[in-house]
């Protein structure tokens, strides 16, 4: 399948954003880091009710990628093997643990995503705090100062799909 250059870079800001030691693969303790430091931003325990259903979902994704991308079975995904695999997922399977995701963005539960908590999130995906504030304007889609659920459904949505340059979920992973 031909991935077009926005989705590419879009895919590949997400997979930088994920490759946390920057050695061009995702392997499982990536994952692991992103649980860790969500953990660690919303104060659970690993012994946590969401600790673990965070860690669970993304062990399962973890799986489920490598055993579909993981071409030449070394044990880890490359950027191209990712989005190879990725850009030919249904909308499902990123919809697939939405609620759980929103949950660990509003880590208040309060039910909106404050521009100071994507903020504090942002830094687990390697993206600048000052240049967070920058992009949780351009994710507000209706400028009240939160992400809603509905938003972030939105956004979440235009990011894995949306060919339109101009579409705000494009920024969910920093710049693109």
């Amino acid at each position: 399948m031909e991935v077009s250059d926005l989705r590419r870079r879009k895919l590949t800001a997400v997979f930088n954003a994920v490759d946390d030691n920057g050695n061009g693969f995702w392997e499982l303790d990536d994952m692991k880091r992103i649980a860790d430091g969500f953990a660690a931003r919303s104060g659970w325990s690993e012994d946590s009710h969401e600790f673990q259903s965070l860690s669970k979902l993304l062990g399962d994704w973890w799986n489920w990628l490598r055993t579909g991308a993981d071409i030449d079975i070394d044990g880890k995904v490359s950027l191209d093997e990712f989005v190879t695999t990725v850009a030919q997922f249904e909308q499902e399977n990123h919809l697939r643990g939405l609620q759980l995701i929103f949950d660990v963005f509003d880590p208040s539960g309060d039910g909106t995503i404050s521009g100071e908590e994507y903020r504090g999130l942002a830094t687990i995906f390697h993206i600048d705090p000052a240049q967070a504030d920058e992009i949780f304007l351009r994710l507000d889609l209706n400028g009240n100062g939160s992400i809603s659920r509905e938003e972030f459904t939105q956004l979440w949505i235009d990011f894995w799909y949306s060919e339109d340059e101009g579409a705000a979920g494009n920024w969910m992973f920093g710049p693109y």
